[in-house]
């Protein structure tokens, strides 16, 4: 019960903060009733995400703090005209669409078992969870001296944190639930207003059933809170291009749009992309300078935190990106040999050239016969942009519309010009960080496909059967990906039974955490572990870290054993594979010449399953040995 308490209450102060902030702005006379909603959400979301980054600063990242800010947001609902709200209307707007009502009913009963289910998803164990765990537990925000996934944007992580300080583990997954419904949701609220609600329906229901969504709505990655953060600052944009009375309620748009992408910003660093697309349109249009500086200031205000943070803590805002160009701070060790390892782990991840040719390409190989690198069928986007591509081309060369082309062109400027900084600069091809900008695709396309309908009516059967062909296939992707929750669910099972099947090593936890104590210190290299130890951890599941240097190719026993001394290590609980003179890693030899000079013992051994995909239950395992090692600190020292 308390979840559900936990999530209802952060809903109501997600929404009371949202409208506060838009009634500061003044834009409320601008909305429907159910925009207001729509977007105070969003806003809400970033904005309890951003406050909470001063108290976490200060020191003060407690419950009471947390439970004191909800409650002064939750005030804002009162702001809402609730007389106003439908009753029955919101039903009418399915009317026969029973298909799509049918698909609706089925995702949110997916979405409920992933929900009610504990988290099992590397990333999240690893941080988008445990980050937050962390912070809450130590009541503070700190540094997290790991490249890509410590030293990072973490506004919508703080979000996260309230959830968990509220409601413990067991509300995170429901807080992630919602938050990943408030894209096809904003989605849907937006397109209606431009085309008929069954339109829109279709389009928001393309949208949660694609598969980066399914596969990262409900596990706390950042992508698609980055995403409706992302279209409603371009719904901001739009509406301050369109005739406005006045100058000043231009301006008003343009901050509303500059604050939506400065959540972005804090979110993700593909948020700074995404404002250097929206700033270029706006420095192009009417009163270009001075939107762009209004633009340009809010949107530095809302997403600057995290880059200060990170600057103050290393030398290098962006870091480690600009560590060749910046004096980074004692003790931040980052050079051309720790790059190199870098390049080499990202390499994987980049399997075609970023030239012209790819530019093109990229997209419609991502659909068909996609190269495993891009991730596209576990976490695609979907056949739908390339079915609607001709609606899109048809509705842009007629310009029978100008609002529509005017629509489109915002939104298409905004998505070209994000893929194209994206895919010649940024480290890894993997498709799903294109998610940020796929629900405008999808905008576009749902808006050519409204228009076609109009002019073309006897391809209306033919046009609704391809997009409806589309959910059906992403839906079963859903089912498949959501069976493994539905079916703990329905079995009754206790949540270890889940973990057990779904965290490889799950029995590994369990000892430690009924074996160590919190005086000691156990190196992991798991990091699906990571959110279920009740123990400190020294982790060594990154080689971009220098607190263990495990990144070099030989590696110095000396040193390895003074970091292991310095970080307190007392165990280690690392595959019996890993550990030997042959290691493909550097981790696995250090610790077995360490083993034979006696500074290292074994004490336990654990036999665990390790499945390739937790998301296939037939797909093939393998047994693995897990070794409890424990450092004899007088023979180390000696060493």
């Amino acid at each position: 019960m308390m979840p559900i308490l936990t999530t209802v209450f952060l809903i109501i102060a997600t929404l009371g903060g949202g409208r506060i902030v838009i009634q500061i702005l003044g834009l409320q006379n601008e909305l429907s009733l159910s925009e207001q909603f729509g977007f105070a959400f969003v806003m809400g979301v970033g904005i309890i995400g951003w406050i909470l980054f001063f108290p976490g600063l200060f020191g003060a990242f407690n419950t009471l703090v947390f439970f004191g800010t909800s409650l002064l947001f939750s005030l804002g609902i009162f702001l809402f005209d609730l007389k106003k709200i439908p009753i029955v209307s919101p039903f009418k707007s399915l009317g026969t669409n029973w298909f799509i009502f049918f698909v609706l009913c089925l995702v949110i009963i997916f979405d409920i078992a992933e929900g009610l289910s504990p988290p099992a998803d590397a990333d999240t164990m690893a941080y988008h969870f445990e980050t937050p765990r962390q912070f809450v537990s130590s009541e503070t925000i700190f540094p997290i001296f790991r490249a890509f996934d410590g030293i990072t944007q973490l506004l919508t992580h703080l979000t996260y944190a309230s959830a968990f300080a509220l409601g413990k583990k067991e509300s995170l997954n429901f807080w992630a639930m919602i938050t990943g419904w408030g894209l096809p949701i904003i989605f849907f609220i937006i397109a209606k207003s431009h085309m008929a609600t069954r339109d829109a329906l279709i389009g928001a229901t393309l949208l949660i059933t694609t598969p980066a969504i399914i596969y990262s709505g409900g596990t706390g990655q950042v992508e698609p809170r980055a995403a409706m953060f992302a279209l409603v600052a371009v719904f901001g944009l739009i509406k301050s291009t369109q005739n406005i009375c006045c100058s000043q309620q231009r301006m008003r748009w343009i901050l509303f749009a500059g604050i939506n992408a400065g959540f972005f910003a804090g979110t993700k660093i593909t948020g700074l992309i995404f404002l250097f697309s929206v700033g270029t349109i706006i420095l192009f249009s009417r009163e270009g300078i001075k939107h762009f500086l209004a633009f340009s200031l809010s949107a530095a205000v809302i997403g600057s935190q995290w880059y200060l943070f990170n600057w103050h803590h290393t030398g290098d805002p962006l870091f480690p990106l600009l560590w060749e160009y910046v004096t980074l701070k004692p003790g931040i060790l980052w050079d051309k040999e720790i790059a190199a390892e870098a390049n080499r782990a990202f390499a994987k991840d980049n399997p075609v050239p970023r030239d012209l040719f790819w530019f093109f390409a990229y997209p419609i190989r991502t659909i068909i016969q996609p190269l495993p690198a891009f991730e596209s069928l576990r976490t695609g986007l979907g056949p739908a942009i390339l079915l609607g591509l001709p609606f899109f081309l048809l509705t842009i060369l007629q310009r029978r519309e100008k609002e529509y082309f005017l629509l489109q062109k915002n939104l298409a400027l905004t998505a070209l010009i994000f893929y194209a900084i994206w895919f010649f600069f940024g480290p890894s091809l993997r498709v799903r960080h294109l998610l940020p900008i796929y629900p405008l695709l999808l905008l576009i396309i749902m808006l050519g496909f409204s228009q076609i309908q109009k002019n073309y009516t006897e391809l209306k059967s033919i046009l609704y059967a391809g997009f409806l062909g589309v959910i059906c296939i992403q839906l079963c992707g859903h089912i498949v990906f959501s069976k493994k929750y539905v079916e703990h669910i329905l079995s009754g099972n206790e949540n270890t039974k889940f973990l057990e099947k779904n965290i490889s090593g799950y029995g590994v936890i369990k000892w430690i955490n009924s074996n160590l104590t919190k005086d000691d210190h156990i190196l992991v290299n798991k990091r699906d572990w990571f959110f279920y130890l009740n123990i400190p951890y020294v982790s060594v599941a990154n080689t971009l870290q220098t607190k263990i240097e495990i990144h070099q190719q030989t590696g110095n026993i000396k040193k390895f054993i003074h970091q292991l001394v310095a970080a307190k290590v007392t165990h280690a609980a690392i595959s019996e594979s890993i550990v030997s003179d042959g290691s493909d890693l550097t981790l696995g030899r250090l610790l077995f010449k360490i083993e034979k000079s006696g500074c290292l013992k074994k004490i336990h051994r654990i036999k665990a399953q390790e499945r390739r995909s937790r998301t296939l239950s037939f797909d093939t395992e393998k047994n693995i040995i897990y070794g409890i090692y424990k450092f004899q600190k007088n023979i180390c020292q000696n060493l």
